[in-house]
């Protein structure tokens, strides 16, 4: 997907709705580790976005 998919249809939404998610979740730890995690992928696209790709993998039961 172009970059701009991720960005603004993906990841400035999330990231928009953090501070709201940590509120609702009493700003546990298990929210703010959410939370860090999606920052850090993210950060990652951020730095990475030219080696970045996504695959999917579809399995049967032999």
């Amino acid at each position: 997907m172009p970059e701009d998919c991720w960005v603004e249809e993906y990841y400035a939404p999330m990231q928009s709705r953090f501070e709201e998610f940590l509120s609702r979740h009493n700003n546990s730890e298990e929210a703010i580790a959410i939370i860090q995690a999606e920052q850090r992928e993210i950060d990652l696209y951020s730095r990475f976005k030219a080696y970045c790709s996504y695959g999917v993998y579809i399995a049967t039961k032999i």
